[in-house]
């Protein structure tokens, strides 16, 4: 009698395990948390600040793309906001005009703007500063409003990025911390910047304690609305940023996406009906 097993006959195939998501912001944002950030539109038009308005109106679109946010023609942030990027335009400031048109392509992945091809090689040129840890939001905002400029760099360049950030050689705040990392994501979608579960563990801690700052009256703190915009939206945005399996972007505008097995399927932040406009 041949006892010899055959081992590879008997293994039970191993079940796929469901990945988790570090953060989820549809699950994790409250209603009530969804209900401030609109509040804060609310007096954003109100005061007509079209550049606030427009930052947290693209934070809102990263956390959930289903959002019903954006700003058409019609809309009384429209004028403003096409005036300063004429301006910038005009004034060749292009790390002011990628902040604004940024915005814009979040909000709208059809918003464009006309540019000569000067003006684009302009916005090229912002990529020849290298190893400027302080330039990484120009470039993840030059990216998403022109991923046709993007120069390609060595992954050598984007690993000494990487090492300062991880080391946390700016600042040793998880904040800051979570900014450049998603900077990072934004400005070379394709580099896999490390991150470790302490990293997630600091970064919710920020979170959470901004969370907690909001259960306070408003009126007691001067500062509630700056912990809110600043800390609490920011800081989530940033988490969306990193969690995502796979960043793209193209002319068709910024994509998070994520595995089936995590229960995300890809999400495509924009394209919201103009009977939502607000």
């Amino acid at each position: 009698m041949n006892e010899r097993m055959n081992i590879r006959r008997m293994q039970v195939p191993e079940q796929k395990k469901e990945q988790v998501r570090p953060f989820d912001p549809l699950k994790e944002i409250t209603q009530g948390e969804w209900q401030k950030m609109r509040d804060e539109l609310a007096i954003m038009r109100e005061e007509r600040d079209s550049q606030e308005y427009a930052q947290l109106g693209a934070n809102m679109k990263i956390l959930n793309p289903e959002e019903g946010f954006t700003i058409g023609r019609s809309t009384w942030a429209w004028e403003p906001l096409w005036n300063d990027l004429a301006h910038s335009k005009e004034e060749e400031m292009w790390e002011g005009f990628v902040q604004t048109a940024a915005l814009m392509k979040i909000i709208d992945p059809s918003f464009s703007f006309p540019l000569s091809e000067k003006d684009k090689e302009d916005i090229s040129q912002l990529w020849q500063t290298k190893r400027d840890i302080y330039k990484l939001h120009e470039l993840a905002r030059a990216n998403i409003f022109y991923p046709e400029g993007r120069r390609r760099w060595d992954r050598s360049e984007w690993e000494y990025y990487a090492s300062i950030i991880t080391n946390r050689q700016v600042d040793s705040s998880n904040w800051t911390f979570a900014q450049f990392a998603s900077n990072l994501r934004l400005a070379c979608p394709e580099y896999d910047l490390p991150l470790t579960g302490s990293d997630w563990v600091a970064m919710r801690g920020d979170l959470d304690s901004s969370r907690a700052a909001l259960k306070q009256d408003p009126n007691d703190d001067p500062d509630y609305d700056q912990i809110f915009k600043n800390n609490f939206v920011n800081m989530a945005v940033y988490m969306t940023i990193l969690a995502a399996d796979r960043i793209e972007i193209t002319d068709e505008g910024l994509q998070l996406i994520n595995s089936p097995e995590s229960k995300n399927l890809q999400t495509k932040v924009g394209a919201i009906p103009d009977s939502l406009q607000l």
